[in-house]
C-alpha cells in the first residue's frame, strides 16, 4: 500500500479516505466532457418539465454530437411514452422538437425510415390545423434525396424482398410478408411500392393505426396517387371511426378527380351521408 494512502487512513480511517476517493472520482467524471453530458441529461435535466428547456438542450447535445441525448431530449420535449406523442400544436418548442428528431435521424443517424415518421407526423398535423408548415421545403427536399437513392445493388436485394413479401401475402402468411417488406425498405428506403404493401399487409392484420401511418407515408413521395386517399378514407371510415379524418380524405379524392368521375361521385355521396351522422 502506499505510504501517503496508508497514513491518511491512520490519520482519518479508512471510511473517510473511501469517501473523500469516490467524491473526487465523481467531481472528475464531471469535469470529463462525456461524463458530465451523462450525469446532466439523466440527473439534471430529467428534473424539468418544460418543452423549452428540453428543446434548447437538444439542439446543444446535437451541436456537440451526444445524439442520443439529443433524440431523448427532443422525445422528453414531446412526452412521449410507450410511442404516444403528447403534443400541443400550438407549442412551438414542441413541434420543432418533433421536426428535429426527423433531422438528428436523417443526417445523423442515417435512419431514413425513422426520419419519414417524424416528418410525417409533422406534416399532419399542420395540415390538420390548415396552417403553412414552415419546414415544408427542408422535409420535401429530403423526401427528394431518399427517392433519389439508386444503388442497383441494394435495389436487386430489395426487390427480391418484396417479391417474397408478395408471395408470402398472397399466401396470407401475413407477419412473413410484413417482415420481408420492411426488410426491402432497410434496402432501399425510397421503395414506394412497399410503404403501401406494407399498409395493406397492417390492415390484414387489423392494425389500422400502423395501417394509414404507412399510407401517409406513400403520400409523400406519391401525393396524387387517388387510391392512397381513398384507401385512408374508408380505414377512417369504417375501421378507425373518425368521421372528420374520413370527410377529409373524401374531399381530396374530390379535390383531384373530374366531378365526373364515379370516385368522385363516390366520395361526394359518402361526405353526404357522413356529415349528417
Amino acid at each position: 500500500m502506499n505510504k501517503k494512502v496508508k497514513k491518511l487512513i491512520d490519520r482519518f480511517g479508512l471510511k473517510k479516505v473511501i469517501g473523500a476517493g469516490i467524491l473526487f472520482f465523481i467531481i472528475l467524471l464531471f469535469l470529463v466532457s462525456p461524463f458530465r453530458g451523462f450525469f446532466k441529461y439523466y440527473l439534471y435535466d430529467s428534473l424539468h418539465m418544460d418543452p423549452g428547456y428540453f428543446f434548447a438542450q437538444g439542439v446543444k447535445y446535437e451541436e456537440k454530437q451526444y445524439i442520443h441525448y439529443s433524440i431523448g431530449s427532443f422525445k422528453r420535449a414531446l412526452k412521449i411514452k410507450k410511442g404516444a406523442f403528447n403534443i400541443d400544436p400550438n407549442n412551438q418548442f414542441q413541434m420543432e422538437s418533433l421536426f428535429n428528431l426527423g433531422v438528428v435521424f436523417y443526417q445523423h443517424k442515417k435512419n431514413y425510415l425513422r426520419a419519414l415518421f417524424y416528418f410525417n407526423k409533422y406534416i399532419t398535423i399542420y395540415d390538420q390545423m390548415g396552417i403553412k408548415n414552415p419546414h415544408e421545403k427542408e422535409i420535401y427536399d429530403v423526401i427528394n434525396f431518399i427517392l433519389s437513392i439508386d444503388d442497383s445493388s441494394k435495389n436487386a436485394k430489395a426487390k427480391e424482398l418484396k417479391n417474397r413479401g408478395n408471395k408470402a401475402y398472397f399466401q396470407k402468411d401475413f407477419q412473413a410478408a410484413l417482415d420481408l417488406y420492411k426488410q426491402a425498405l432497410t434496402m432501399d428506403p425510397g421503395f414506394v411500392e412497399v410503404y403501401n404493401n406494407i399498409a395493406t399487409t397492417y390492415f390484414q392484420l387489423k392494425d389500422f393505426k400502423n395501417a394509414v401511418d404507412y399510407w401517409k407515408l406513400t403520400l409523400l413521395f406519391t401525393p396524387e396517387e387517388i387510391d392512397i386517399y381513398i384507401n385512408l378514407a374508408l380505414a377512417y371510415e369504417t375501421q378507425i371511426k373518425d368521421l372528420d379524418q374520413a370527410v377529409k380524405y373524401y374531399e381530396k379524392v374530390m379535390q383531384k378527380l373530374d366531378p365526373e368521375d364515379p370516385r368522385a361521385k363516390e366520395a361526394a355521396h359518402r361526405i353526404e351521408i357522413l356529415t349528417k351522422k
